[in-house]
């Protein structure tokens, strides 16, 4: 539910975001880094967790394959 601002109001929070931006650029850039980071490891993880899965997936069929074979 986004709530429209009027002219005055847009302009107003930019100008204060641009002073912010100002003051804090140290901040931002931690920030920054941080969130990506953390987005970085959660691929890392959830490609792990899918080759895990295919392997788990190949082996556990290819055995069972085997199996009904004999």
């Amino acid at each position: 539910m986004a709530v429209e601002l009027t002219e005055a109001g847009r302009k107003a929070r930019a100008a204060y975001l641009r002073e912010y931006r100002k003051r804090n650029k140290e901040r931002l850039k931690d920030n920054a880094t941080t969130h990506w980071n953390k987005v970085g490891a959660q691929m890392e993880a959830e490609e792990a967790a899918k080759k895990g899965e295919k392997q788990e997936g190949t082996s556990t069929g290819g055995a069972s394959d085997e199996q009904n074979s004999h």
